[in-house]
């Protein structure tokens, strides 16, 4: 099980930094050519963000802040801290392509915390309880990820991804055609024998 949750893991990682790596080597080669410049910026952590809870109030917080939460609700705590660095860059990404487009479900707010809508939200505060003995530990990876992070997104042609992933797959994950109809470059199938 645990070479599962490790090629699992591994797979994610892979996934979500090489278009991440790719970018940010792009960034270096331009800063060599200062014409060539072209600055994108994602939210950091002075950005806010309105938040529908499930509880129907509208809440507003910062955008570390929110996706401290939404990576403690998306991925285990006790996964390495890469790992968790990679869900903060693609719960901030998937955040900045929400943001575009409103949803009529929630016109108040510009994100809920419903994951079959927007993305999974915990409470800080209920998060720790949950973790117990290891809330210090798991608080603590959950911040520097976030922080380490800091306006970080995984970019295609200069605009955030869709970043959506397959935490386990059948042996083969699915395309964007496959699964909505529509094709995305960037989101194809592969192979996972791993399960």
């Amino acid at each position: 099980m645990k070479k599962v949750v490790g090629v699992a893991l591994l797979l994610v990682v892979a996934v979500f930094l090489l278009p991440f790596l790719i970018h940010r080597g792009m960034e270096q080669e331009q800063a060599a050519d200062p014409a060539a410049q072209e600055e994108i910026a994602l939210p950091d952590s002075g950005y806010t963000l309105r938040i529908l809870g499930s509880d129907g109030q509208v809440t507003e917080m910062d955008m570390n802040q929110y996706l401290w939460g939404v990576v403690a609700a998306e991925m285990p705590a006790s996964f390495e801290e890469e790992a968790l660095k990679a869900q903060a860059c693609a719960a901030r990404t998937y955040t900045v392509t929400l943001q575009e487009a409103s949803s009529p479900r929630h016109p108040d707010a510009q994100i809920c915390d419903d994951s079959g809508c927007c993305q999974a939200y915990l409470d800080r505060a209920e998060a720790e309880a949950r973790w117990g003995a290891n809330a210090e530990l798991y608080s603590g990876k959950i911040q520097r990820a976030v922080e380490e992070t800091d306006g970080l997104g995984v970019l295609y042609n200069g605009a955030p991804i869709q970043a959506v992933f397959f935490s386990s797959a059948a042996g083969r994950t699915v395309g964007a055609v496959e699964a909505w109809g529509n094709s995305v470059d960037y989101l194809v199938g592969v192979e996972s024998p791993e399960g």
